[in-house]
């Protein structure tokens, strides 16, 4: 599963403990993090929200809190991972995402 597979990779990042120690490896693993939870976040909310790449924001207003809160925050960590590593092209794909959840 996604959750399971961000498990491991924030475990990967808890057994590295900072960058310094190992830095390409982190920055690998920080890539597959990222991506592994826009996909995640994506998912969920198409599950959500409906298949749909432009959900209409009277079905976001029904959303729980906590629903709002599972696809919101798994693209919060990945952008502010993506902007942690430099990587603009994608930071600015979480940003795109992030606006078809709240268009």
């Amino acid at each position: 599963s996604l959750q399971g597979a961000v498990d491991q990779l924030q475990m990967a990042h808890s057994i590295l403990m900072e960058r310094d120690n190992d830095p390409r490896t982190w920055d690998m693993v920080s890539e597959e993090l990222a991506a592994t939870l826009l996909i995640l976040g994506v998912r969920r909310r198409k599950t959500l929200l409906g298949g749909g790449e432009n959900p209409i924001m009277a079905q976001a207003v029904r959303l729980t809190p906590g629903e709002e809160c599972s696809v919101v925050e798994c693209m919060e960590q990945s952008l502010n991972i993506y902007k942690a590593l430099g990587n603009e092209k994608q930071t600015a794909a979480v940003h795109y995402q992030l606006a078809l959840f709240y268009k």
